[in-house]
């Protein structure tokens, strides 16, 4: 009689234990997955800043660029019209 209520002791705390572990097991599985997704999305967040910075840089050097051209072209308008005919 003793034994029996001792089997049915630990198999009540092994049943607890299955449960519990049932119970945090998808807790933690979902923590990993917004932790990785979060990573993941800090990474391309770092990556879009640092595209916008080179779109910035670039459009400022097509910027100087074009200027360049417009002062290269109005010299050499002028050129051509100091030719004589």
């Amino acid at each position: 009689m003793l034994d029996f209520k001792k089997n049915i002791e630990l198999y009540v705390v092994f049943i607890i234990f299955f449960i519990t572990i049932l119970l945090a097991f998808p807790k933690i599985y979902l923590r990993n997955n917004i932790y990785y997704a979060s990573k993941n999305v800090n990474e391309l967040l770092t990556k879009k800043d640092l595209l916008l910075e080179e779109q910035y840089i670039l459009e400022q050097q097509l910027e100087n660029q074009e200027y360049k051209n417009q002062i290269n072209d109005s010299l050499i308008v002028n050129d051509l019209r100091l030719l004589p005919d």
